[in-house]
């Protein structure tokens, strides 16, 4: 918001709304360490308490891939190749990527996702106010997020707010007239590296807290 109200118009722009700004391209990085840590928890997936909670870790890093691959359009956008003409005509935007070609590959997994992240907040905040010691043993304190993730995951629910009260006061003004699903997307990616080094770091402290013998 801040280089909004300073930057001039174009150079913003130039920096923040197009394909290879820092926006777009934090994403990616975001993603990829959430993605590199997802790989290290589903290596050491025996040590996780549930058969369940290992298929949902690795259903985060396969969504992980998929998100960071859209947000590029797997490399078009770093390196500039040409579409393929069939492809280019089922595509909104002529991309090589699927979300400009079906809500089910973009809207509605984002909404899925939006939907898990804001609850999790909630849940978090209340582990927050509770005083909740870790439980390695409890599967479902692996699937529900820590305090450590609430701050970016009440970010992804107000970021679009000023998007969506459009219909009530009107488009939204400077500084808020920004492509506001890129910074949730970008929120999004920084909730995901959060929650995934944070399993990570669970499972160090579960393999610290056990005795020799159950190593």
């Amino acid at each position: 918001l801040w280089a909004r109200w300073t930057l001039p118009a174009d150079r913003f722009r130039q920096l923040f709304m197009s394909e290879q700004g820092p926006v777009e391209l934090g994403t990616v990085l975001l993603l990829a360490i959430a993605i590199a840590a997802g790989v290290l928890v589903i290596r050491r997936r025996r040590e996780l308490p549930a058969a369940w909670v290992r298929w949902w870790a690795t259903a985060l890093v396969v969504g992980c891939v998929y998100f960071a691959g859209e947000e590029i359009s797997w490399g078009q956008h770093l390196f500039g190749w040409s579409t393929p003409e069939p492809l280019a005509e089922l595509n909104d935007q002529g991309e090589t990527n699927l979300h400009n070609m079906s809500s089910w590959l973009d809207q509605k997994p984002r909404l899925a996702l939006e939907l898990w992240v804001v609850v999790g907040a909630v849940v978090a905040l209340l582990r927050w106010w509770r005083k909740e010691s870790f439980q390695p043993d409890n599967a479902w304190h692996w699937f529900w997020p820590w305090p450590v993730a609430a701050s970016a995951g009440i970010c992804v629910a107000l970021v679009r707010l000023p998007e969506r009260l459009e219909p009530l006061f009107g488009p939204p003004r400077n500084p808020f007239d920004i492509r506001l699903a890129e910074a949730q997307e970008l929120l999004l990616g920084l909730y995901l590296m959060i929650y995934l080094v944070t399993l990570l770091a669970m499972l160090n402290r579960s393999r610290l807290s056990r005795s020799p013998d159950q190593r």
